[in-house]
């Protein structure tokens, strides 16, 4: 099929080869798109073309796109990638807020940015773009940091320096798991707050804890609403586990 290029009104498809597929056999497709008001896109439909010649398959958007149509369309076509071109300074703004629009989509698609860039942004937006992989699940394997450098280009020590120098910076406050009980199948919960008298924290944070439904207990500093200071929570598979509390002592 040869190249329909719109003019940012409509979506066109562009496909043709077969050397570039997904691990299920079929082409690897791509969203382009210009956003904002930047109207240089005839580097874009040379990237375009040439995508299309290695095999994929290519959804063009045009020119005049917001985050949101992007993502819309990632969505819509099954996107393996999301590719934005940027000629006219709006890289800095546009570009982190395409990623946090896949972000906010719940998308793992990757954003690749092209177009005018100077080298001192290109850190910038490279750090961004660790950021937001960050946000997301972090991959389960025996090395998570090499997999995201092999997703972002990078080598796993220079993730882990990104990641000292956004945690030094503030934007990252902390690297943690976390459990998502209900994935789990533990879909009811519920929070105890205790209005615990002073000097006595500890001790009953002992006795909740020793309770098997109470998955967590911690002290609160400053007191919600002026006087509860422990907070407890309960996970249960279902309500019948709900019973009479036994004392563990």
């Amino acid at each position: 099929m040869s190249p329909a290029m719109n003019d940012g009104q409509s979506r066109t498809s562009i496909g043709s080869g077969s050397r570039a597929t997904r691990a299920d056999g079929m082409p690897i497709r791509v969203v382009l798109a210009k956003l904002g008001l930047d109207g240089h896109d005839r580097g874009l439909k040379v990237v375009a073309r040439t995508l299309r010649d290695a095999g994929c398959e290519v959804i063009y958007l045009g020119l005049r796109q917001s985050a949101a149509t992007v993502v819309a369309a990632a969505i819509d076509e099954d996107a393996d990638a999301i590719g934005i071109s940027m000629h006219n300074g709006g890289h800095l703004t546009l570009a982190p807020r395409m990623v946090d629009a896949v972000t906010e989509a719940g998308l793992d698609t990757p954003v690749i940015v092209g177009g005018i860039i100077p080298n001192a942004d290109r850190v910038t937006l490279r750090n961004a773009g660790v950021a937001a992989i960050l946000q997301k699940n972090i991959p389960l394997v025996k090395r998570p940091f090499r997999a995201i450098g092999e997703r972002l280009g990078l080598a796993e020590a220079d993730v882990l320096r990104i990641v000292r120098e956004l945690k030094h910076e503030g934007v990252i406050r902390k690297v943690g798991a976390i459990l998502r009980h209900q994935p789990a199948g533990y879909v009811h919960n519920a929070l105890i707050l205790w209005a615990v008298p002073d000097g006595r924290t500890d001790e009953v944070g002992r006795i909740l804890a020793g309770f098997p439904d109470v998955t967590h207990c911690y002290e609160r500093r400053p007191p919600f609403a002026g006087k509860y200071t422990l907070f407890s929570m309960v996970h249960m598979l279902s309500l019948i586990h709900i019973s009479e509390p036994t004392s563990p002592y």
